[in-house]
């Protein structure tokens, strides 16, 4: 999975659920399209398998893992991933805290800022676009032996 590009990774995860194993952690990730429909006049959602997404169609990522050891695992660490020209939505991060990163490799809590130089030559702090988010990680602490814990995030697919 490591020598694909970050958008053929992104195919594959909408269109299969994805399972990886580093000794007893088994990680599954899985992506589904929401649809939100409007029945008698409330907003019900609809799962579907993402063959392929149009722009500003929503996508849950959501990343299972599980200690399939004898002993409880502690430290652990939920990353998942977001794939250029995707836009982060915050309120779906499941659980919290959360941290985010835009690099993948440097993690900090969300909302993530910068600071920029305005015109008259200040510094400022602004918030980093979500459109500029490439992961995110969650500390789980111990996952018990036996036991298994769901990380989730949705994310819009941008229109460029």
């Amino acid at each position: 999975m490591m020598l694909l590009t970050r958008f053929t990774a992104f195919l594959f995860l909408l269109v299969s659920a994805s399972l990886w194993a580093a000794g007893p952690l088994v990680i599954e990730l899985k992506s589904e399209k929401i649809i939100t429909l409007q029945l008698a006049g409330k907003a019900v959602e609809r799962r579907e398998v993402a063959k392929a997404v149009k722009p500003s169609e929503i996508i849950e990522y959501r990343a299972t893992y599980k200690n399939t050891g004898a002993k409880d695992l502690r430290g652990v660490q939920a990353v998942l991933p977001v794939p250029n020209g995707m836009t982060v939505d915050l309120s779906s991060a499941q659980p919290v805290p959360v941290q985010a990163s835009t690099d993948g490799r440097q993690f900090y809590p969300v909302p993530l800022t910068r600071n920029v130089r305005a015109a008259d030559g200040q510094l400022k702090t602004v918030k980093v676009p979500l459109s500029e988010y490439r992961a995110l990680r969650w500390s789980l602490g111990v996952l018990a032996a036996g036991a298994s814990r769901d990380v989730v995030l949705r994310a819009r697919v941008n229109a460029n």
